[in-house]
C-alpha cells in the first residue's frame, strides 16, 4: 500500500504540495502568518485531525523523494491552524523526535503550533511536562507554552500555575534548564505564592546562573524569609 492510500483525498493532497512556490513555504519560519492557509487551500477541517496526526507520526515520509518529504511539515502546520487540541500528544511526540533528530525546521515551528492551539492543548501539555521520557528541552518549551495558556482565563491560570509549581517542586530531579524555564514561566504569570519555592530552587543552585541571579534579585530572597508556600521535594 502506498502512502497516499492511507489517507482521504483531502489529506492526501499534502503529500503532493511540496515546498510550493512561496519563499515562506520553502523555508522554515516560526512566523505562522507566513504559512499557507491549509484549511482554505486544501479544504481541511476538524474531521481530518485524526489523519493529520497519523501523517505527523509517519517518519518514513521524511525519507521520501520530492514533495512527499514535506508532508509532515504541512500536517503539523495544519493542526496548528485547526487548533487541534486532540492532536496534542502527537505534536509533543513529534517535537521530541525533532529535538533528538536535530530537525531544525520542526524544532523551530512545533512550539509555534502548540502556542497557536493554546488552551485546547493545556492538559496534553501538562501531561508532557510530567513525562520523564521526553527530552529536557521539550519540557522547557512546554513550560513556556503553559505560561502562555495561563494568561487566557483565570481557571487556566490556576491550572497552569499548579502544574508549573508541581514540576518545580521536583527541582532536585530536574534538568537545570527545566528549572530555569519553570521559574521564568512562573515569573511571567506573576504568582507570589511561588516565591518560596523559587527561592529554595535558587538557593540550592538548581537553575542556570543567570536565572538564579534574576530570580533572587526579583523575589528579594536575600532580604528575608520567603512567603508561605510549597517547597522542594526531597530526593527519593
Amino acid at each position: 500500500m502506498s502512502a497516499g492510500d492511507a489517507y482521504s483525498p483531502v489529506v492526501n493532497s499534502l503529500l503532493t504540495m511540496g515546498a510550493g512556490r512561496s519563499r515562506a513555504t520553502a523555508r522554515f519560519t516560526p512566523d505562522h502568518v507566513a504559512w499557507p492557509n491549509y484549511p482554505a487551500t486544501c479544504g481541511l477541517g476538524e474531521k481530518d485531525v485524526g489523519e493529520l496526526a497519523t501523517m505527523l507520526g509517519d517518519l518514513a515520509l521524511d525519507q521520501g523523494q520530492g514533495p512527499m518529504a514535506w508532508a509532515r511539515v504541512h500536517a503539523y502546520r495544519s493542526l496548528g491552524q485547526l487548533k487541534a487540541g486532540a492532536a496534542g500528544k502527537e505534536l509533543i511526540a513529534a517535537f521530541d523526535t525533532a529535538i533528538r533528530q536535530k530537525d531544525d525546521r520542526a524544532r523551530a515551528e512545533l512550539p509555534v503550533v502548540l502556542d497557536m492551539i493554546g488552551a485546547a492543548v493545556c492538559e496534553e501539555t501538562i501531561a508532557g511536562l510530567q513525562d520523564r521520557a521526553l527530552d529536557p528541552y521539550v519540557h522547557v518549551v512546554l513550560a513556556s507554552v503553559l505560561a502562555g495558556i495561563g494568561q487566557t482565563t483565570r481557571t487556566l491560570r490556576r491550572r497552569c500555575i499548579e502544574a508549573l509549581m508541581a514540576a518545580l517542586q521536583r527541582g532536585q530531579q530536574n534538568d537545570p534548564r527545566l528549572n530555569s524555564g519553570l521559574i521564568l514561566s512562573l515569573k511571567l504569570l506573576n504568582t507570589p505564592k511561588a516565591d518560596k519555592l523559587i527561592q529554595q530552587v535558587c538557593r540550592a543552585g538548581l537553575a542556570d546562573e543567570q536565572i538564579l541571579q534574576y530570580a533572587l534579585r526579583d523575589s528579594g530572597a536575600a532580604k528575608g524569609p520567603a512567603a508561605a508556600g510549597p517547597g522542594l521535594q526531597s530526593n527519593p
